[in-house]
């Protein structure tokens, strides 16, 4: 998981993020982070990214969770 060309470059603490497409079409996250703070964000990311299609993505607005 944690190889050089999976690291997000130019934040503090290292970031290293992975996805698949999964064969019914939907995606599946993961990453990992040197911080603790990171990694739970990465955590909550994940949790309402996960499990959903590329349209759903496309049409999914991330900041809404933070304002309901």
């Amino acid at each position: 998981m944690k190889q050089p060309y999976l690291e997000m470059s130019g934040y503090q603490n290292k970031v290293w993020l992975r996805f698949q497409k999964l064969f019914n079409g939907l995606f599946h996250f993961y990453g990992d982070s040197e911080g603790w703070i990171v990694r739970g964000l990465l955590g909550i990311l994940f949790t309402l990214m996960e499990g959903k299609t590329s349209q759903q993505l496309a049409e999914q607005n991330l900041l809404d969770f933070l304002i309901n």
